[in-house]
């Protein structure tokens, strides 16, 4: 599944990413330090790319779901198998 993104503020560049798989947990009492604006209790989900590597999200904790996506009823114990 594709991963759309934008950075913010007043970023015009898009970015397109397919993630394979996903698994999420909470921030860190350092990343929360840094994450400050997203609220009290932050979560990390970090989105195994398709190219390989990976990308750490950050969220508020009630927007797991959202950030999730098609994840959010999988394993996140095992890769989504790629198409054919």
């Amino acid at each position: 599944d594709v991963f759309a993104f934008r950075g913010v503020p007043a970023a015009w560049k898009e970015e397109l990413v397919w993630g394979t798989d996903v698994s999420v947990r909470t921030a860190t009492e350092n990343e929360r330090k840094k994450l400050h604006r997203i609220g009290g209790e932050p979560v990390i989900a970090t989105l195994a790319l398709g190219e390989g590597g990976a990308i750490e999200l950050a969220a508020r904790a009630e927007n797991k779901d959202a950030l999730l996506g098609p994840f959010a009823t999988a394993d996140h114990r095992s890769p989504v198998p790629a198409p054919d």
